[in-house]
């Protein structure tokens, strides 16, 4: 049974104070350094788009694209994950960074055909509802724009929702690139290209699929 959006904040808010730092935070540095590597070789030139993070966290990804977009907004359900997002935010001194604690399917301070590009990260698989979520994030896309999602790659034949989170940065299972190309495709996102990433300190152990699709 899929955890409830209360569930998963409640359970990401117990990494907050150390996500960035120590042996897990080497691992979602270069996570994000990687994913980041994509977006600006797949998407390219960010000059006067408007990007949501979603599923943020601390927002390191979306930081790092902040310098040349015109906005950046970082979005997740877990409180104290956006209190360090906010407190980075404040660090950096970015003015066109905006963070926001919220559930889009409840309560979305955007406007639909609003957004250049949504970029997710290990996200997708710990949504309550993920063909709904997906349908939510294609409505606040504009119109020929570009979202970019990266998951955990699972077996094949595993069920793609109830996920279940274990322990650090290791989940029961993910998502195979066909579930992914299917949610995007049910969502009327069309899949453009799909690839794969690992972080160097994770030796193999773990990989996640990266999908860029279009509305």
């Amino acid at each position: 049974m899929a955890k409830s959006t209360e569930e998963v904040a409640k359970e990401w808010d117990e990494y907050a104070e150390g996500w960035t730092t120590g042996e897990m935070g080497k691992c979602v540095l270069e996570f994000n350094q990687l994913a980041e590597e994509v977006v600006r070789s797949k998407v390219g030139d960010l000059s006067g788009k408007s990007v949501m993070e979603f599923g943020a966290g601390h927002g390191v990804l979306g930081l790092a694209l902040a310098p040349e977009s015109a906005s950046v907004a970082l979005v997740d359900v877990a409180p104290k994950m956006i209190e360090e997002a906010k407190k980075k935010i404040d660090s950096k001194g970015f003015k066109n960074v905006t963070a926001h604690c919220c559930d889009v399917l409840v309560e979305c301070p955007f406007s639909p055909d609003s957004l250049d590009l949504i970029i997710s990260g290990s996200v997708l698989t710990f949504t309550p509802d993920l063909p709904k979520t997906l349908a939510k994030l294609a409505d606040l896309s504009k119109p020929g724009s570009y979202q970019l999602h990266m998951v955990f790659k699972g077996k094949e034949d595993a069920p793609v929702r109830g996920r279940s989170r274990t322990t650090e940065l290791g989940y029961e299972d993910g998502m195979s690139e066909a579930q992914l190309r299917d949610e995007l495709a049910a969502a009327k996102l069309s899949c453009l290209e799909v690839g794969e990433l690992s972080p160097p300190s994770m030796e193999g152990s773990m990989t996640w699929i990266w999908a860029l699709a279009k509305k």
